[in-house]
């Protein structure tokens, strides 16, 4: 309930709003962390998240890619051991926003 009053509060104004949700993602980000990486898929599951966590057969095939996506963002390379709760495949219809702001790599048809 008191989550749903602060959205309503913080939604009159975009401001608050942008504050807001920075902060939510803050604290999903930190709740993440500290998930196992056995209750992950759960987590995902729960969520009703369109994702799924790399296995180690797809680090194999993507991980030199991702670090080097991961090297023209600026961004610290994943240890290829720890990949799989750093990157998820991600159906393309889920992420075009993330792709707009060059924010996605790795691209994986799957027919259809």
């Amino acid at each position: 309930l008191s989550h749903h009053t602060l959205r309503l509060a913080y939604s009159l104004d975009g401001e608050n709003t942008r504050w807001l949700q920075n902060q939510e993602c803050s604290l999903f980000r930190a709740r993440f962390a500290a998930v196992s990486d056995d209750a992950i898929p759960a987590l995902l599951a729960n969520l009703d998240l369109d994702c799924a966590m790399l296995t180690s057969e797809d680090i194999g095939e993507v991980g030199e890619m991702l670090q080097q996506f991961c090297k023209s963002q600026d961004i610290q390379a994943s240890d290829p051991s720890k990949m799989h709760k750093d990157f998820f495949w991600v159906p393309f219809s889920r992420v075009t926003k993330l792709v707009r702001m060059r924010q996605v790599s790795g691209v994986k048809h799957t027919g259809g």
